[in-house]
């Protein structure tokens, strides 16, 4: 809903299924991309993402 607000909470085994799943996906991403990318390829990647992180200032339509 449009403007509707939710507010969530984790329980502490909530917490803890969320930090071993954050774990597994690091390590499947770290194969694809650390052992693949230079550091100057990774620092491109983190100045794409915060940049898409960053609220729109202008209509894009």
């Amino acid at each position: 809903m449009p403007g509707c607000r939710r507010r969530i909470a984790l329980t502490d085994a909530g917490r803890t299924v969320f930090a071993q799943a954050d774990a597994t996906r690091r390590g499947a991403l770290a194969e694809v991309f650390d052992d693949r990318l230079d550091d100057t390829d990774i620092q491109a990647l983190e100045t794409v993402w915060a940049k898409l992180k960053q609220p729109r200032t202008t209509d894009p339509h």
